[in-house]
């Protein structure tokens, strides 16, 4: 919650007349002409229906909210192979295919096979893309970023500017060393060609800046910090990113 209450421009006063069964605690501001209101997670709390409760507590509040916007940590599923080369820091983007709404329940379906290399993924249910409105917003920011200089570095440098305690507490990018990539198919720190002891060689990037990139997001109730896991969801559903609250507000918002 700090990091998107230090991106406003413009910091309101509380919010007073809250909604009598909205539990949230608001963060209230301005980015350019759009009037904004933060919420978080209660502490302690993650997942599909903790996220989706906050999404409903807003509504009661803010009956005339147009849209959401969900912002959260994630990990990155790179696709080397096909030149996908995610890392810590970048920023992946949900983005409506024509089986998906952008972000799929993977604990919502069934897998099938004998093995991961004849494995099938079947979904039950579907999750909604967001509104024509996000999804025309994505595509030109899609655009921008493909053709232009990304302000992403700016705007974070202006941020930690403004708030200079920010970068003490973490804020800030912790060094390429920070950024490793497991091998699924080395165990017991043997290397197999392509990594060294369980660690996949990439090269240097010539800057820190985060690169934005835009496609399917895995999203449910588990914390996955399993290499093997993480290539099951690229190689099955061909996602990005796996986190653990969109599912539960995939509709009239963007991830």
């Amino acid at each position: 919650m700090a990091a998107a209450t230090a991106m406003l421009d413009k910091k309101y006063e509380p919010l007073g007349g809250q909604g009598q069964k909205d539990h949230n605690s608001y963060v209230l501001g301005r980015i350019q002409n759009h009037n904004i209101a933060i919420a978080c997670l209660p502490a302690g709390s993650d997942g599909l229906a903790a996220a989706a409760t906050v999404a409903r507590d807003m509504t009661r509040s803010f009956p005339a909210m147009r849209f959401g916007l969900l912002a959260g940590i994630g990990g990155g599923i790179p696709d080397l192979k096909n030149g996908t080369d995610i890392r810590l820091g970048d920023i992946v983007v949900s983005m409506p295919t024509d089986i998906s709404g952008g972000v799929i329940h993977y604990a919502k379906g069934k897998i099938m096979g004998t093995g991961d290399s004849d494995s099938t993924f079947i979904r039950k249910g579907f999750l909604n893309a967001p509104p024509p409105v996000l999804r025309n917003a994505v595509s030109s920011l899609q655009s921008d970023h493909e053709g232009e200089v990304r302000r992403i570095p700016l705007y974070l440098a202006e941020m930690l500017e403004r708030h200079p305690k920010m970068a003490e507490n973490g804020y800030k990018y912790p060094g390429p060393q920070k950024n490793l990539l497991y091998c699924t198919h080395c165990l017991d720190e043997k290397s197999c060609g392509g990594c060294c002891q369980t660690l996949v060689n990439r090269p240097v990037r010539d800057n820190n800046d985060p690169r934005i990139h835009y496609g399917i997001i895995a999203s449910g109730d588990l914390v996955v910090k399993n290499a093997a896991m993480r290539d099951t969801l690229r190689e099955l559903l061909g996602a990005k990113c796996v986190e653990m609250e969109a599912a539960g507000l995939m509709n009239d918002c963007v991830l």
